[in-house]
C-alpha cells in the first residue's frame, strides 16, 4: 500500500463514526446483519427486495460480512495504519543502520556480513 492510499484510508477512517462499532446479528432487537455504534446504526448487510438469484448474498455471507465490517471500524483500522507507519520507520532505520555499517567496512567478506547482521538484530532489540 503506498503512502497516498495510506493517507486516504486514514482520512477515511477519520470522517467515519468512530468505533468500536459492534456486529447486533445475535441481539433480539436488531435485524440480522446490523452493525451499530451505540445506538446510531453505521451498516446493515444483507439483501433487499431482488428476486435475482445471483445478486443475493446468503445468510452465511451476510452474517459474516457483518462481523467483518463491525471489526473494520475506524478505531481499528487507524491502529493497523499506525502499527503498519510505525514498522516502515523500523524497517528503514534498520536499513540505514545496515548501509551505514556496510558502507564503513569497505567491500567486507561474508563473515563480516553475518556479524553486521546480528548487530542489527541486537540493536533493534535494544531499541524495542
Amino acid at each position: 500500500m503506498t503512502d497516498a492510499e495510506l493517507s486516504a484510508l486514514e482520512s477515511a477512517a477519520r470522517a467515519a463514526t468512530p468505533g468500536p462499532w459492534e456486529d447486533l446479528s445475535n441481539h433480539p432487537d436488531h435485524l440480522r446483519g446490523a452493525v451499530n455504534k451505540g445506538e446510531k446504526h453505521i451498516a446493515l448487510c444483507g439483501y433487499l427486495d431482488t428476486w435475482e438469484e445471483e445478486r443475493r448474498v446468503t445468510l452465511k455471507e451476510m452474517l459474516a460480512n457483518a462481523a467483518y465490517i463491525a471489526a473494520a471500524n475506524p478505531a481499528a483500522v487507524l491502529s493497523l495504519i499506525a502499527k503498519l507507519r510505525q514498522t516502515r520507520a523500523e524497517r528503514d532505520w534498520i536499513a540505514r543502520k545496515y548501509t551505514d555499517a556496510f558502507n564503513a567496512l569497505g567491500r567486507p567478506d561474508r563473515m563480516t556480513v553475518a556479524k553486521v547482521l546480528t548487530i542489527a538484530k541486537e540493536a533493534i532489540c535494544q531499541k524495542n
